[in-house]
């Protein structure tokens, strides 16, 4: 137990030199960021006679790697009322290997500072949602960012070109002539946010008194993403003219996010802005540490009890910011319905009664209706209000109909 202890010690140690070496600040090069354009005016954070919200939870998530830990247990209950209160929580002792993080974040460094000529040799397209963008949209609203996006891969013994490897989503382009190490510090790390995730909807499901395994069956194969974003400085930041990313929630099950050293990210204490029922509160970055959002698909699953939060990026005039969200999505064809026969009475009171709020939802047809957002302006993106039972949208009824078309459900 001692000599665990003084492991756990020294990787934490090694984590927080970590953090504080990848997120040092550095000064962006015009070349690569003039092509950004500001867009969008964050709106007025609501504080005046507010009562404080307090700041997000910060969990030490050891004790979930070990069934058997006598920790487990507090733990799992300290996870459900973080994702009852906030949506939002950070956690520590997760397991993550320093060098692994250390050789993900050079390389993510690496290639943000190629040229921007180089990175539009694996921009993305319309059909294929991996690789480089400069352009996505959030909420109809460019965000002051570069990213790039992978995915998984059925058959990691083929290219990833190899038609095998693709998926609807499309498949990974990598920058192997500029980084030959890009693709193997990508893929390292994303299995390493895999497990992570995998405890951690165990973890979610327990704090609902239900089965470990509730979810995992959604999850065969899981057809999660992996997203690097840049940050540049932003001469206009602070102006109420350009954020980061404008407010939005994920649309998947889980995110798993790399912080750097430099704040930004903004989580709602209400349910939605538009509500105007809370303020927006800082996730300041904690070193070692993955913060952690529960997304759309959750939400459905639990019938709203644990809701997914808003949040959104301030930009930043003085400093740039590096981040790496894992989204830990369910499989294309997973149906995602509300499991409230087996919620715990405690924590899903306000639908005591068995109903259920929201339809069937396909999880690929929403993941392609949200891309398709990102990529363009399509209008009002997909939502899972689209869904409210009494009140199915548009997309409800194009889901029905597609699948069908298909001869699905």
């Amino acid at each position: 137990a001692a000599n665990h202890s003084e492991a756990c010690a020294v990787a934490g140690a090694m984590r927080s030199l970590l953090a504080l070496l990848c997120g040092a600040a550095s000064l962006a090069t015009a070349s690569s960021s003039s092509h950004l354009k500001t867009s969008g005016t964050p709106p007025t954070t609501p504080t005046a006679g507010r009562k404080d919200p307090g700041k997000v939870p910060i969990i030490d998530i050891g004790p979930l790697f070990d069934y058997d830990d006598p920790a487990r247990a507090a733990t799992v209950k300290e996870i459900g009322e973080a994702c009852a209160k906030w949506g939002f929580f950070q956690v520590t002792n997760h397991g993550m290997v320093a060098e692994v993080e250390a050789d993900f974040c050079e390389q993510m460094k690496a290639f943000f500072a190629l040229p921007l000529e180089n990175k539009h040799k694996v921009k993305r397209t319309q059909t294929n949602s991996r690789g480089f963008a400069d352009d996505e949209l959030t909420k109809q609203k460019q965000d002051w960012k570069q990213l790039f996006d992978l995915g998984h891969v059925p058959d990691r013994t083929k290219p990833s070109s190899d038609p095998a490897n693709l998926v609807m989503d499309g498949y990974n382009q990598w920058p192997s002539s500029d980084l030959p190490r890009f693709e193997e510090a990508m893929m390292t790390y994303y299995d390493a946010c895999e497990r992570i995730s995998i405890a951690l909807m165990e973890a979610i499901a327990e704090s609902l008194n239900l089965p470990r395994e509730a979810f995992s069956s959604n999850f065969k194969p899981h057809t999660s993403y992996l997203r690097l974003n840049w940050y540049p400085l932003c001469p206009e930041a602070g102006d109420g003219s350009t954020l980061g990313i404008s407010r939005h929630t994920d649309a998947g099950a889980l995110t798993v996010l790399r912080q750097d050293v430099v704040a930004g990210l903004e989580v709602y204490s209400g349910s939605k802005q538009d509500n105007d029922d809370g303020q927006w509160v800082g996730v300041e970055p904690v070193l070692g540490a993955m913060t952690i959002n529960i997304g759309d698909m959750l939400q459905v699953w639990t019938n709203g009890v644990y809701a997914a939060p808003e949040h959104r990026v301030r930009a930043n005039k003085q400093q740039e910011r590096y981040s790496a969200p894992f989204f830990y999505n369910p499989a294309y064809d997973a149906m995602i319905a509300p499991q409230v026969a087996g919620l715990d009475a405690a924590v899903s009171s306000h639908h005591a009664d068995g109903t259920t709020r929201y339809q069937v939802i396909n999880w690929g047809y929403f993941r392609g209706q949200r891309f398709a957002g990102d990529f363009s302006d399509v209008g009002k993106e997909i939502q899972i209000e689209d869904y409210l039972r009494g009140s199915e949208g548009v997309h409800y009824h194009r889901q029905r109909e597609e699948l069908e078309a298909q001869g699905g459900h």
